[in-house]
């Protein structure tokens, strides 16, 4: 099955989380719209970030539909663009480490929503053929401020946030990469991949469903 077969299970009937427009949950020009927008690579300083869309429009509107509004029917798709981001880091076999989530999060929406897609996304890649391993190797220590709402230097200050990594994973056999929803200054990326480095473990890429705060064109990844 391929990646963009998926979308066959996705629920008819309801408003496009994309545009609001009735039909399907999510509609086919917004979801071609989306497609046609990336995998990208957009410019964050000491990082490779991949990234499925921009953080804009359709792309926010959907994400946030997953995220905040619960419509969790979305995971196919916001899985499909992250497993074609994976495949564009490498073609060989995986491991994906999540950003790991914050208990506030949690408690919120009442699921790891980088963790739950970055699964599903494994899924899809290995019935595509490429085998694609979730591993969650990396724990918040302490309960950083959340990032929603806050201006860039704001975010910047945050990037003390701090990784723990989880003793109890094994070897890594495969390449890693390090995966999270949205992407703006690089912070959290920055100081989890610091974390995996001092562990022994280097990412070879991190990858973003979105990305925003970029002054750069989007650029395909070479």
């Amino acid at each position: 099955m391929t990646l963009r077969a998926e979308l066959a299970d996705l629920v008819l009937g309801r408003a496009c989380a994309g545009c609001d427009r009735g039909g399907a949950l999510l509609c086919g020009p917004c979801w071609t719209a989306l497609l046609t927008s990336g995998p990208y690579a957009p410019r964050i300083s000491g990082l490779q970030v991949v990234s499925a869309w921009p953080y804009l429009g359709r792309g926010r509107r959907v994400l946030l539909a997953f995220k905040e509004r619960g419509t969790r029917d979305l995971i196919n798709p916001l899985a499909i663009a992250l497993a074609r981001c994976m495949a564009v880091v490498s073609d060989h076999p995986l491991i994906v480490i999540p950003m790991p989530p914050r208990k506030q999060s949690i408690a919120e929406r009442g699921i790891d929503v980088v963790g739950a897609i970055a699964v599903r996304a494994c899924q899809m890649l290995d019935r595509a053929g490429q085998p694609a391993r979730p591993v969650a190797a990396l724990e918040r220590v302490g309960q950083a401020p959340r990032q929603v709402g806050r201006g860039r230097q704001e975010r910047l200050n945050l990037s003390s946030t701090e990784f723990r990594f989880r003793t109890d994973c094994d070897n890594f056999s495969a390449p890693v990469v390090l995966v999270d929803d949205v992407v703006t200054t690089g912070a959290t990326l920055r100081a989890a991949t610091a974390c995996l480095r001092a562990a022994g473990v280097v990412p070879v890429g991190q990858i973003t469903i979105a990305a925003t705060g970029t002054d750069e064109r989007p650029r395909q990844p070479g």
